[in-house]
């Protein structure tokens, strides 16, 4: 319970709870956020690139090499 407290003291000025003398729209995100967030869409756009070649490249070949061996079945992307 102590530690939900601390927590819930910590981020209520940037959230805007009631009584914490903020609406939150007033506190621009640190350095080390902004940081943050542009690494995880660089993480991001790493996994999206690699997921459209398996689901364009990959899978239909899988599905093709099924099909060549005589295997009724498929990966349908």
């Amino acid at each position: 319970m102590q530690l939900y407290e601390r927590i819930s003291w910590m981020i209520g000025p940037m959230v805007g709870t009631p009584g914490s003398g903020s609406s939150g729209g007033d506190i621009g995100p640190t350095a080390q956020q902004v940081a943050a967030n542009a690494g995880f869409k660089q993480e991001l756009a790493t996994i999206a690139a690699e997921y459209k070649r398996i689901m364009d490249v990959d899978a239909p070949a899988f599905s093709a090499l099924l099909k060549q061996n005589g295997i009724a079945a498929s990966v349908v992307p």
